[in-house]
């Protein structure tokens, strides 16, 4: 209850489940949110992500963007709608128009 793992007293434990836990964890501050690459599951690292949000304002397509860098159209779309890599700014993006990708 009170963040302090050492503290086994009685009226500090209670049961709960791992997803309880879990959300305890992060709002005591135990647990901080991992973004970017940071993020265990990222795909992506932190400049190619700025290379597409500039590609897609730029105006290419989710499609073909999505084929550049050998992903899924989903994550794509979801960095163009701020889902996921939020973080980056726009200040973050690059704004050389000279940006050389492979297209695969």
């Amino acid at each position: 209850k009170d963040g302090n793992k050492m503290n086994n007293c009685l009226n500090n434990l209670e049961w709960c489940t791992q997803s309880e836990n879990t959300i305890h964890a992060f709002a005591t501050g135990l647990m901080k949110p991992r973004y970017g690459e940071e993020n265990k599951a990222a795909k992506l690292c932190e400049n190619q992500v700025r290379q597409i949000k500039s590609l897609l304002k730029e105006g290419l397509s989710q499609h073909i963007v999505a084929d550049m860098f050998s992903v899924n159209k989903g994550t794509i779309f979801n960095i163009k709608h701020g889902n996921t890599w939020a973080h980056l700014n726009a200040h973050d993006l690059i704004t050389d128009s000279s940006i050389k990708i492979k297209y695969h």
